[in-house]
């Protein structure tokens, strides 16, 4: 609810109690419940008239007029104020209900049915719902059980979506459980295996340094196919799991076409979960179990510096094995998991092999190769060369400007309103999700995102230009892996900026991780002589605010390559693992000679001194 208060001469509202029957509930503070309108005060203002009805919110308001002394219980908060009552006067509340909708800057396809829409497919909702219940039963997700057994009982509710299928519209349902109402919550760990961005960046090289063609899969109704509450029970440190739940409403006789089902009494019956259905808290983590076991099984073994990156090794024969190796072992294949979609590259037969397994483990997969979106990245392989070229040019035209123009001439250090500062906030996180192939626009995200507590219409302006830079360079903004010409090193560069104020420093770190070729012209001891031009894969950067206490440019400039050549370490070891196979931290320091070695510069000669 949304209040708007303005001055009136009427009463209708007597009392608190008279309020409290009608409107709502009183507070533990005494205060009526909702009146310190803490909810979307961005939509709130308080004044002596009331010209229109907020943005998002529903144009026909609920009046209600209090009296003089009920008027005096209204509370503003955070330095608001209301409108002076005078000696006789009172309050008119006038309550809009919220539509729901967020102000945002992103403006994303929407394919979610509206319930106009729904209302005019019946049928075709229907069947969707059905077939969804179906593919939840054939996998055993729930069984009935009487009601009065049910100790952890939450609702559900349907989501229903547009999808094209072999180009026809058709409508998909899926059916979510409201996990924050689990009474077990508390008592779960949260946990989604994702494999980290330099891990999806290193599938792209290894695919390109081999020649390998790229793919992604896609594992259908993926949670429900994690661990049972039962197996997961058997394991140490988990939690004996009793959920049970009911569909949502009107979905009763859709529920008893399902066979055994057909005098299911909701009354009387709930539905226990017997997986983790979607929507529950431990539900990646369960899938994220029997993922690993089936990929440890295929022959994959995860790697040390990132569990969610698998590596597919053979013993090597002949010439097959790397130069210079210690060991005996081939790479055939590697995949990086983002919960339940898999991207890959490898020789034809393991990659055929991996499939297959999963295949048989998981029903049939969604695969794709040459161009594809992965984790909100495309993917365009060109499938001679096959170098990668990734990019985000399909989500830059989403995002729109903020409004400013009404503000032209209010100088740059205004503070933002609540308004404009929700905006700011949206443009800066999709700005920020555009670093995961711009390298460039990193310090300036990194900049802009200090600002997001008290922006001011300067810092707004900013995100704008720096948006519409974005948009004039779209087609030169991305990643390109080519293909490098042994041997190779990685290369971090680091560098830190430190502004002295009166009671605190300003400091920014950042660092880029290069995978690059090395030079046989290049002297003896020099990783990069002067004015020398390097081809070069990019595979991690950052830039943002220093994790410790800087008082120096030095002391900013030293933890700064610290924290690089830690970072650069992780990737060395990934691709040490790679090519020799994956190791324990004990075998890795036992190893006399790694597969490739790791360089760190950086620019500050005290330091590098």
């Amino acid at each position: 609810w949304h209040y708007l208060i303005k001055e009136c001469q009427d009463e209708k509202v007597d009392s608190v109690d008279q309020y409290i029957n009608q409107y709502g509930t009183r507070s533990t503070d005494g205060v009526i419940d909702g009146m310190e309108y803490e909810t979307h005060r961005e939509n709130t203002c308080f004044g002596s008239g009331l010209v229109s009805s907020p943005q998002g919110l529903a144009r026909e308001p609920i009046c209600v007029e209090f009296s003089r002394s009920m008027s005096m219980l209204l509370v503003a908060i955070d330095g608001e104020s209301l409108p002076d009552l005078g000696d006789d006067g009172h309050y008119v509340v006038q309550c809009f209900p919220s539509t729901g909708q967020k102000r945002t800057v992103v403006e994303r396809e929407n394919n979610i049915i509206s319930l106009d829409e729904a209302r005019a497919h019946v049928k075709e909702c229907d069947k969707a719902m059905l077939d969804e219940l179906i593919r939840w039963l054939n996998l055993g997700a729930f069984e009935r059980i009487p009601r009065k057994k049910a100790t952890n009982v939450i609702d559900a509710r349907w989501v229903l979506k547009w999808k094209e299928v072999n180009g026809k519209r058709i409508i998909q349902a899926r059916l979510v459980v409201r996990g924050f109402k689990d009474l077990q919550a508390a008592q779960l760990s949260t946990f989604a295996g994702t494999t980290t961005r330099w891990g999806q960046r290193l599938v792209n090289s290894i695919a390109v340094q081999h020649g390998w063609p790229l793919f992604v899969a896609d594992v259908s109704q993926a949670f429900l196919r994690g661990l049972t509450f039962e197996q997961a029970a058997q394991m140490k440190d988990e939690v004996q799991r009793n959920v049970q739940f009911t569909v949502p409403p009107g979905s009763v006789p859709i529920l008893q076409q399902l066979p055994g089902f057909s005098d299911f009494n909701p009354v009387t019956e709930v539905l226990r979960l017997l997986r983790c259905g979607f929507g529950l808290k431990d539900a990646p983590r369960l899938w994220n179990k029997v993922l690993k076991r089936v990929l440890q099984e295929l022959g994959l073994t995860p790697l040390q510096s990132d569990p969610q990156l698998y590596a597919w090794h053979v013993n090597a024969t002949g010439s097959s094995a790397p130069q210079g190796a210690a060991s005996t072992k081939r790479l055939v294949l590697i995949v990086s998991t983002h919960v339940d979609d898999l991207k890959g590259a490898g020789e034809e037969p393991y990659r055929r092999k991996l499939l297959a397994g999963l295949e048989k483990e998981f029903s049939t997969l969604k695969t794709k190769s040459g161009s594809f979106e992965c984790v909100g990245v495309m993917h365009e392989q060109n499938p001679k060369t096959f170098e990668v070229w990734t990019h985000q040019q399909h989500y830059i035209p989403q995002i729109k400007e903020i409004p400013v123009d009404t503000k032209a001439l209010v100088p740059d250090e205004q503070a933002a309103d609540e308004d404009l500062t929700q905006l700011f906030m949206s443009l800066v996180g999709a700005l920020a999700w555009l670093t995961l192939t711009m390298p460039a626009i990193c310090i300036y995200v990194a900049f802009l995102q200090r600002q997001c507590k008290a922006p001011t219409l300067g810092h707004v302006r900013r995100a704008n230009r720096l948006l519409r830079w974005i948009r004039r360079n779209k087609t030169r903004l991305g990643i390109w892996f080519q293909r490098l010409k042994p041997p190779l090193r990685v290369m971090t560069l680091s560098d830190s900026a430190f502004k002295a104020q009166d009671y605190q420093g300003l400091v920014m770190r950042g660092c880029i991780i290069l995978l690059a070729e090395v030079s046989p012209d290049t002297p003896q001891g020099v990783v990069l002589a002067p004015d020398q031009t390097v081809r070069c894969q990019v595979l991690d950067w950052y830039s943002g605010k220093h994790s410790r206490v800087v008082r120096s440019t030095y002391a900013a400039e030293l933890l700064s390559v610290l924290d690089a050549a830690g970072q650069g370490n992780l990737v060395t070891t990934a691709i040490n693992d790679m090519l020799l196979g994956v190791t324990t931290p004990s075998q890795l320091l036992a190893q006399k000679k790694r597969a490739i070695e790791h360089d760190a510069g950086v620019d500050a000669k005290a330091v590098f001194d």
